[in-house]
């Protein structure tokens, strides 16, 4: 979690680019460049998740347990330009304490591969 916070969602670049997107929300061509480039993003995003944590790939809810982190981070890293600096460390532990509360991996079943997309 520290990783994918300090390497994109605690990073300056990540709050100006969704300033970006969300300028550009009423521009139908730019939103569906955007949603172009981000679909390939969100595919890796998703992939490196699920090979970081391998609980989350597991179950009937795997997707939208990746999806659910995910969300979390872009809200923290939308958030965090606005927020007190001491604030967003606490809240990532608190998503690592989810992510470890997690079943282990031999008591879930396996997704398939499509249930991410």
């Amino acid at each position: 979690m520290q990783h994918a916070w300090a390497r994109l969602y605690g990073q300056p670049r990540f709050a100006v680019a969704w300033s970006a997107y969300l300028a550009a929300r009423e521009d139908t061509h730019m939103v569906a460049h955007i949603h172009a480039q981000r679909a390939q993003l969100a595919t890796t995003l998703e992939q490196r998740m699920v090979q970081s944590f391998p609980e989350l790939g597991h179950g009937p809810e795997a997707a939208a347990r990746v999806q659910f982190v995910l969300s979390v981070l872009r809200g923290l890293g939308l958030a965090a330009p606005f927020s007190p600096p001491d604030t967003t460390a606490p809240q990532l532990r608190v998503l690592s304490d989810y992510l470890q509360s997690l079943q282990p991996l031999q008591s879930l079943q396996p997704f398939s591969p499509e249930e991410l997309t």
